[in-house]
């Protein structure tokens, strides 16, 4: 059938040349096909909108044996989300049907991610076969976000300082602001190797000095099994506060990710490293664990929650604590021009360890953000606005309270 797919195309423009001749003999009958074959056209290219129900929707035209019909609803999704990896799966695999493996190839060459043991995967390989997947398998992904811009906080002073003395008149700041999240990932045989970096720094423009940097980097093997993926890795974390040294991390980290259904999925992720500050009072072991369930239901949104619990160890029981909090999130679309809504939030309560002087101090912690982001350049580069506001509560005297309301401006740029 290779080919099969250009001549239908040649047909549609000939039975659209037949059908504009017949008008002037048939006008009461045509304008009736005419606007039963829009209403299907309509439906089709509305089908083409969402990733999902364009796959329902060929599902359904394969099943009725409409092979072609199928494949040109994956093909206006594809022009509408080109980053849907499913519906390009789904499309070389009805190529294969159609016995033309080169434009399948070419599709699979085109992915932006490899979801190599998935069930969209498995589907196609089960058509196209093992050798077609292993040819085109890369050699890695690599992905992420930049974003650099200007942040002001009503408090800037506040954000850093826990003590309750020497303040100063005024707490206002504007700052320079940038973040970068790097993933890549690099098939080995059956399984994988990966590396992580995040980076943050904020650097004080005006108002009281508030300047820090920290980073992560994390790199390790992992394998796929079906819908669930396992992997284990080194970590490294550094930070500095004010042009100086304030810690450095060594450990490790582990997670596991499943699937549920579709568009869900569930990750568990624990990590254990050895902290060294510039005091070493503070120094000791932090273990974290995190529970996260995380909802995708299209390319354009997604959504999570999370808990986690930390604890850490010191020298000096007061320094000592145990953690808990409560983080959500999300991305939706707010316009078909690309316009999207963000928020965030995560509450987190610190319990510090009982000491000499009796119970240790306890903290309520609560930061929440939300944005509105548009596209400049494509869908990579985005203008991103926000408010933020975050709260620091405790129960001794001594320790400095905190809340601050501010804003971001930024741009973003996603690879």
């Amino acid at each position: 059938m290779k080919g099969e797919l250009s001549m239908y195309r040649s047909c549609n423009r000939m039975v659209l040349a037949i059908s504009v001749a017949g008008l002037a003999l048939y006008a009461p009958a045509a304008a009736a096909q005419d606007s039963d074959a829009d209403a299907a056209l309509d439906a089709l290219s509305a089908a083409a909108e969402r990733p999902e129900t364009a796959l329902a929707t060929a599902s359904q035209q394969e099943a009725e044996g409409d092979l072609l019909g199928a494949a040109s609803t994956l093909e206006r999704a594809l022009i509408e989300n080109p980053q849907a990896d499913d519906v390009r799966l789904a499309y070389a695999g009805l190529l294969c049907r159609l016995d033309d493996p080169e434009a399948a190839r070419a599709e699979l060459s085109a992915l932006r991610s490899r979801p190599a043991s998935g069930d969209a995967w498995q589907k196609m390989i089960a058509v196209c076969g093992e050798d077609l997947g292993k040819s085109v398998r890369p050699t890695g992904r690599i992905g992420g976000s930049v974003s650099i811009g200007l942040a002001y906080d009503e408090d800037a002073f506040g954000e850093l300082n826990i003590g309750t003395f020497f303040g100063p008149g005024s707490t206002e700041g504007l700052a320079f602001v940038a973040r970068s999240q790097i993933n890549a990932q690099f098939p080995v045989g059956d399984a994988f190797v990966y590396g992580d970096l995040f980076g943050l720094t904020h650097n004080s423009l005006s108002g009281p000095e508030s300047i820090y940097q920290f980073g992560d980097a994390a790199a390790g093997f992992g394998i796929e099994t079906g819908a669930s993926v396992f992997s284990a890795g080194a970590l490294v974390r550094h930070g500095r506060l004010f042009g100086d040294e304030y810690l450095t991390a060594l450990g490790a980290e582990a997670r596991a990710s499943f699937r549920v259904g579709d568009t869900d999925q569930i990750a568990l992720r624990v990590e254990a490293v050895d902290e060294e500050f510039n005091n070493p009072s503070f120094d000791g072991w932090h273990y974290t664990a995190q529970l996260a369930y995380e909802r995708q239901p299209t390319l354009q949104s997604s959504y999570f929650v999370a808990l986690a619990a930390e604890t850490k160890d010191a020298p000096f029981e007061f320094y000592s604590y145990d953690a808990f909090s409560l983080a959500a999130g999300g991305q939706f679309p707010l316009h078909e021009a690309g316009i999207y809504g963000t928020v965030s939030s995560t509450l987190r309560y610190v319990d510090f360890q009982n000491n000499e002087f009796g119970p240790g101090p306890r903290e309520w912690r609560f930061f929440a953000r939300a944005g509105v982001g548009m596209p400049l350049i494509g869908r990579s580069l985005f203008l991103e606005g926000a408010a933020r506001y975050r709260t620091r509560d405790t129960n001794r005297d001594f320790i400095q309270t905190f809340s601050s309301f501010g804003g971001d401006l930024t741009l973003v740029w996603r690879f």
